[in-house]
């Protein structure tokens, strides 16, 4: 059975005290017969729903930290308003501290539903061989630092750490935002949560998944998330210092009417009316309700907030940086530029649609996206083996045909020191160069456009 969650439980209890608050309005504005009779059942309900929960809450709170805060004050002054004949008031009271609670209770769920999905990148189990060379599956919890881990293509990287044999894309989205899959070799670092996309990596544990990347991202969400807004710490310290002031001003008005005469009831109605009327409804709501409010606006239009720290931060800031991928570009490879060295481009897009069209990788879909937007058919190539890290090699009617990176055409024996082929390869985009045995053909330039918006 699945166990109730804090805002479920705060959710539940809330909606009973407002059922219990619109009976019994119901019994008291409709008039007499059945709808009358409703009058105390809702009253009890909303009691018990709305005021036990927050006098437990109060009662530890006094307890276990000796603070007087605002669930005090809003049970006793429910309490003093059924006690002098209004428990109506101390109703409504409790309902409104009760919605203010499941408020507060959703935005602590945020942080919780955050650090689930971060949980949900780690792999459970990894593959780790053994000195012997032996191969055998074990809990990721168990890995130390300098086991040596074997990746197969679609498993996600167990623990941070370095390749120390082959080559291939890593897609590290999750982690760095970035759309487009990373190329590693060894040497790089691989961060855990991350997906090997092609060949099989053997990688060296450098940190256990309490050190690794995705430990310190649940650690730095908590930390946003517990960060309270200005307005919030303000509310919370104003409110401890709010509950004693009202408290004392109670007592000192029953002990100043009894002494001027009014006797105990009447003095103890009016240090009653005092705590209603003080009561820090606007308070307890105004802050998380407006929050609240603010961070789901924010998010049907596509922005996410941290908390409400970060919210209230917005209002002063001048400069805004922005990650790119997917925010400023579109987050699919697009071919930018084709280069052919001698000058027939589209001879150069045939030929390199057609080895590419053997391959599943996302640089190889946008060569064939654009041989296809061009109206260029891919040629027939043969003998197609992918080379993982690198590219793709295949045979035509003139020889052996290869495309991939300057990793590959240093392995074919290619010179790339060209002035139009060193110009492309800026960094800011991925070259792929097209080959005949030593000879390079040209290349291809594949990148993360920006949005046309």
């Amino acid at each position: 059975m699945k166990r109730l969650s804090s805002f479920d439980l705060s959710l539940a209890l809330s909606l009973a005290a407002v059922l219990g608050l619109t009976l019994a309005s119901a019994g008291l504005w409709l008039g007499g017969g059945r709808l009358g009779s409703l009058v105390t059942p809702g009253l009890v309900l909303v009691y018990l729903t709305g005021g036990l929960p927050a006098a437990w809450r109060a009662l530890g709170a006094l307890w276990n930290e000796r603070v007087l805060d605002i669930d005090l004050l809003m049970v006793v002054a429910a309490v003093a308003a059924a006690a002098v004949g209004a428990p109506y008031e101390g109703a409504v009271l409790l309902t409104l501290f009760s919605v203010a609670g499941t408020l507060e209770s959703r935005a602590l769920g945020r942080a919780r539903r955050a650090i689930e999905a971060l949980m949900a990148l780690r792999p459970e189990t990894a593959f780790r061989k053994g000195p012997d060379g032996t191969v055998a599956e074990v809990a990721a919890a168990d890995l130390a630092v300098g086991d040596t881990v074997i990746l197969r293509p679609g498993a996600r990287v167990p623990a941070d750490g370095r390749i120390a044999e082959g080559r291939g894309g890593i897609d590290e989205a999750h982690i760095t935002g970035e759309s487009m899959p990373v190329s590693k070799s060894p040497g790089d670092p691989v961060f855990e949560g991350t997906v090997n996309l092609e060949g099989i990596l053997e990688v060296v544990v450098s940190r256990t998944i309490g050190d690794s990347t995705i430990a310190r991202m649940i650690q730095l969400v908590t930390e946003a998330q517990a960060a309270k807004a200005p307005s919030e710490r303000f509310s919370a310290w104003f409110g401890q210092r709010y509950t004693i002031a009202v408290l004392v001003g109670a007592v000192l008005a029953f002990a100043a009417f009894w002494w001027l005469g009014h006797g105990w009831d009447g003095a103890l109605y009016k240090a009653a009316t005092l705590l209603v009327a003080a009561s820090p409804c606007a308070i307890v709501i105004s802050v998380p309700a407006a929050i609240l409010s603010a961070l789901s606006a924010a998010a049907r239009g596509g922005v996410l907030f941290k908390g409400g720290a970060a919210l209230e931060t917005l209002a002063a800031v001048e400069t805004f940086a922005f990650d790119k991928t997917g925010t400023l570009t579109t987050g699919h490879a697009t071919v930018t530029q084709v280069v052919a060295l001698d000058g027939d481009a589209d001879g150069f897009l045939s030929l390199l649609a057609g080895l590419e069209v053997q391959s599943e990788h996302h640089i190889a879909a946008a060569i064939r996206r654009a041989a296809v937007a061009r109206g260029v058919e891919g040629a027939e190539i043969a003998e197609v083996t992918s080379r993982a890290g690198k590219g793709i090699v295949g045979r035509d009617g003139h020889g052996t045909l290869w495309a991939g990176n300057a990793y590959l055409a240093a392995e074919m024996g290619a010179d790339l020191r060209h002035p139009t082929l060193e110009a492309l390869d800026s960094g800011a985009q991925t070259v792929v160069y097209l080959g005949r045995g030593r000879q390079v053909l040209g290349a291809a330039t594949v990148a993360d456009e920006a949005r046309s918006s």
